[in-house]
């Protein structure tokens, strides 16, 4: 395969898990990819409820999203583009309550587009 070839371990944790019906994942990042633009991805492949944990409605990445990369947190996804050495990402999300959590995902306005 060719070296820019790269896989990548997306894990989900709590809410993100059970919103996209699975812990992991694996993808093959662009070059050149962010780890935002990576969260994004995700959240178009996972539907409104997903979205709506790690995307505020203004489509800003939430900062009460955890990311780790290789086990290190993340403190700027905007800023941090993946490296072909990067294996895995942890996504860990804000601890709301359940019902918080129920009423967003029932909740129209948080329709990701």
């Amino acid at each position: 395969a060719p070296p820019t070839d790269m896989t990548i371990q997306l894990n989900y944790r709590g809410q993100l898990a059970i919103a996209a019906n699975t812990h992991s994942e694996e993808i093959e990042p662009a070059p050149g990819t962010t780890l935002a633009d990576l969260v994004r991805a995700s959240a178009a492949r996972h539907g409104e409820e997903f979205a709506s944990l790690v995307l505020a409605p203004d489509g800003v990445l939430r900062s009460t999203l955890l990311i780790a990369l290789d086990g290190d947190q993340i403190q700027n996804p905007d800023e941090v583009v993946l490296s072909e050495s990067a294996r895995e990402l942890t996504f860990l999300p804000p601890h709301a309550p359940l019902h918080e959590l129920h009423e967003l995902s029932s909740n129209n306005t948080y329709l990701y587009h």
